[in-house]
């Protein structure tokens, strides 16, 4: 999930965090759009997911996943 307003896990931050902190991700929320479309473009993102799902599946016990 990516912290972005209108996926869903900028729900998951404001739920999780504080008044103070929720207030300030809203201040800075245009300044992620800019920086998630340079990743984006760059191909720096892609990057960033396979690492993400690569230690998430590693993280599993072995024979959860088949294939």
């Amino acid at each position: 999930m990516l912290p972005v307003m209108p996926l869903d896990g900028a729900t998951c931050i404001q739920v999780l965090s504080s008044e103070r902190v929720w207030n300030y991700y809203k201040h800075i929320q245009p300044c992620l759009y800019v920086t998630g479309a340079g990743l984006l473009f760059t191909g720096l993102l892609s990057k960033y997911i396979v690492w993400a799902t690569q230690s998430l599946l590693s993280a599993l016990p072995s024979g959860v996943i088949h294939g």
